[in-house]
């Protein structure tokens, strides 16, 4: 028996409430509480619990892959050398395992709202093997095994996504129409999965935008470098608009940044440069498009078509990735131009804008269509002290377990 503390779905908590009988929760030990039993709770996850499946070849594949790499590395025969390490191999598949997150709890908690975060991975798993004695799983297999989401390898979903890429980009470009193309492939109209994700931008929420340099003052005694003023510091004349990630050569849109130093990044400074650094202030709230939002999860409802919706957020998540990825700066043309054909149609949908993470630093960037909806209420100049990047030497195996715990057995 379980009561509406444990989750965070609204939709759960409305049937304890409405459908419960007082009972002992078996998760927070309370006495005299509106509670449901596995049974209904089963009834109520089963189209989710029937995305996944047991991995059950999880573990074969962790073995064969760790005896590769040893062969790899140590330039042995793994079959000359097997009853010497087994214990240690078996140590290391075991650690490995441990490292995945795979559980079906874990699993569920990567698209739906479903328990409360108040309560630990293992006790939601523990209530999810009582949820399985009811299922066609009873007695094969626990929740706290290895747990597949179904469509997480097989391509399905964003196979439709790469030949719509792959057909702007060598077949038909400037005739195109990215919805029809997207209808051929998927059950949604594109405007659909679009609005799913529209938001609000009010108006006191503020931007900035940086521009490598500045301007000089003179006069007979000094000379002075001071930040370009707020007519310089905008988006550029249309005549010297260049190639970017939404916008073609010949098009300027008014890109921005949610911080100042993912600003900075955009413009790629070298150590030691001045940068100018606009702030600007929205004159009226907009509509945008986010591709910069973490951790979606559905909070699912009655008669919801569950299947459809996390196909949804998958389409989402894979445009968020484009949106926001890094790209070779020699096959930019190619990398964007879809980009920028999607960018075209939002706008033409009447939205304002697109937000999406930036590739460049841990904050956003905003691209507004109209630069009047923005104003730029003041400038200063910074200088650039420090870039940081992070790096260590490329091995794929030196780094990894298999070097630390097994290299002592060869030397």
């Amino acid at each position: 028996m379980f009561c509406d503390k444990i989750f965070e779905s609204s939709y759960i908590k409305r049937i304890v409430q409405d459908e419960g009988v007082i009972s002992k929760c078996k998760c927070c030990g309370e006495n005299n509480i509106k509670c449901i039993d596995e049974k209904k709770l089963y009834q109520i996850l089963e189209q989710i619990i029937d995305l996944f499946e047991p991995d059950e070849d999880l573990r074969d594949h962790v073995r064969c892959e760790i005896i590769d790499e040893i062969e790899d590395e140590f330039d042995v025969d793994f079959s000359e050398i097997e009853l010497e390490i087994e214990d240690k191999l078996e140590e290391l598949v075991e650690r490995r395992l441990n490292t995945f997150e795979c559980t079906l709890s874990h699993n569920i908690n990567r698209f739906f709202k479903v328990f409360s975060n108040r309560i630990s991975e293992e006790m939601q798993n523990e209530v999810l093997n009582s949820v399985l004695e009811h299922s066609k799983y009873y007695n094969k297999y626990l929740a706290s095994e290895a747990w597949i989401f179904k469509f997480d390898n097989s391509g399905e979903i964003t196979m439709g996504l790469n030949e719509i890429k792959n057909t702007i980009r060598y077949d038909n470009r400037f005739c195109i129409n990215i919805s029809q193309l997207f209808d051929k492939h998927y059950p949604w109209k594109l405007e659909e999965v679009l609005t799913d994700h529209a938001e609000i931008i009010h108006s006191d929420k503020k931007f900035f935008r940086a521009r490598l340099g500045c301007e000089m003052t003179e006069d007979e005694f000094y000379s002075e470098k001071i930040a370009y003023d707020r007519e310089n510091i905008g988006k550029p004349p249309k005549q010297k608009a260049k190639n970017n990630r939404l916008s073609p050569v010949g098009i300027a849109y008014l890109y921005l940044s949610n911080c100042i130093n993912t600003s900075i990044s955009e413009v790629r400074p070298f150590l030691g440069q001045l940068v100018s650094i606009g702030e600007f202030k929205l004159c009226k709230q907009i509509k945008i498009i986010n591709f910069s939002k973490n951790n979606i999860k559905i909070d699912i409802q009655k008669d919801m078509d569950i299947e459809s919706e996390i196909k949804k957020i998958i389409v989402y998540k894979y445009l968020q990735n484009e949106f926001s990825k890094p790209f070779d700066p020699q096959k930019v043309d190619l990398e964007y131009v879809t980009l920028q054909i999607l960018g075209e149609f939002i706008k033409n949908l009447g939205y304002d804008g697109i937000m999406y993470k930036s590739a460049m630093g841990e904050g956003g960037n905003l691209l507004v269509f109209n630069d009047k909806h923005v104003k730029c209420i003041g400038t200063e100049l910074v200088k650039v002290n420090n870039i940081q990047h992070d790096h260590k030497k490329y091995d794929s195996f030196s780094d990894s377990e298999i070097f630390n715990e097994v290299f002592p057995l060869f030397s």
